[in-house]
């Protein structure tokens, strides 16, 4: 027994593995799947004349849910990595959809309208390079045998697609927690940035680009990450995030007419999963309660005009790494 105590105590200490990145080998090609869903259902409505709200009789309310659902999977390969990250990547995307509805019952009417979009993307099938530019500290992506693709496509994308974002600058050790830029909400949105995966029918290319930029602009909370544990070989951190955002957009098409105010609340949970053998990311989930409200003002017949849409729901995204 006391040599056994002995032989223990002059044995090798070994320290536990650091997480300080994607370490995988250069060449190595991971898998990235990346899936939303956001529903959300109106569940107060009111109108207000110069002020003055007025009640909207029992049954009066229409019965309206959106939804949006949406895919993105495509493949990195690791061409080099250094310093944490991949220093140069070659990202071919696989599936890009997105999927959303709107449903509307008219108040004491059985009969449900339905306006379905479905997205596609002029980034399917190509192949994006980027390159890291340590000086700038940002990537620089190029197509890759895609002479007739526009470039100008090229602008809003990110090349972080490994979750780096969410990492602590610091040591990160059990217990350990740290602010994260609210600048990740929108990364986690929008995987690899503006996809534009939208629907080719669609007239609203341009209001959906004014919304994603109002949307972002507006954005603050908190973000924060804590080391939940550090076991075999697996780093698990919690993600919470409660982050909000308000902005208006002009209807009115440079003339006088309605101005549509948002404002929406998002209170989620989740967790990242890292893996210090394969040296990258390995799943993540984030989920929670989404609040949106929607006021529509103006001017009608010399009066000023407000309707208030109230949205309650909730959104999941989820990531897994292959």
């Amino acid at each position: 027994m006391r040599l056994a105590v002995l032989t223990a105590a002059f044995l090798p200490l070994i320290a536990a593995p650091e997480l300080t990145g994607v370490t995988v080998e250069a060449g190595t090609k991971v898998t990235k799947t990346f899936e939303s869903f956001l529903n959300l259902e109106l569940v107060e409505m009111s109108i207000s004349l110069d002020g003055e709200e007025k009640d909207l009789p029992a049954g009066e309310s229409p019965t309206k849910t959106m939804s949006d659902e949406e895919e993105v999977v495509f493949v990195d390969e690791y061409v080099k990595v250094e310093g944490g990250r991949g220093v140069e990547i070659l990202r071919t995307y696989e599936t890009l959809s997105d999927m959303s509805m709107q449903s509307i019952t008219p108040p004491g009417s059985d009969e449900t309208m339905e306006d379905l979009e479905e997205g596609e993307s002029p980034f399917l099938d190509l192949t994006v390079k980027f390159v890291w530019d340590a000086d700038e500290e940002e990537y620089v992506a190029t197509f890759v045998d895609a002479d007739d693709a526009d470039d100008d496509l090229l602008e809003d994308l990110h090349g972080d697609a490994d979750f780096l974002y969410l990492l602590s600058d610091g040591p990160m050790e059990e217990g350990s927690s740290w602010d994260i830029d609210i600048e990740a909400f929108d990364f986690i949105s929008s995987p690899s940035g503006n996809l534009q995966i939208n629907d080719p029918d669609s007239e609203d290319e341009e209001d959906d680009e004014a919304f994603s930029e109002a949307f972002n602009e507006g954005l603050e909370g908190e973000m924060t990450g804590t080391v939940e544990s550090i076991d075999e070989g697996v780093v698990t951190i919690l993600i919470e995030c409660s982050v909000s955002t308000s902005f208006e957009m002009d209807r009115s098409d440079g003339g006088e007419g309605p101005v549509q105010g948002f404002e929406l609340t998002f209170d989620l949970e989740g967790k990242l999963l890292w893996d210090l053998e394969k040296g990258t990311a390995s799943e993540f989930e984030l989920e929670g309660d989404v609040e949106m409200t929607v006021i529509l003002s103006g001017d009608m017949q010399g009066m000023e005009f407000a309707q208030t849409q109230r949205f309650e729901g909730e959104l999941k995204s989820s990531a897994t790494f292959e």
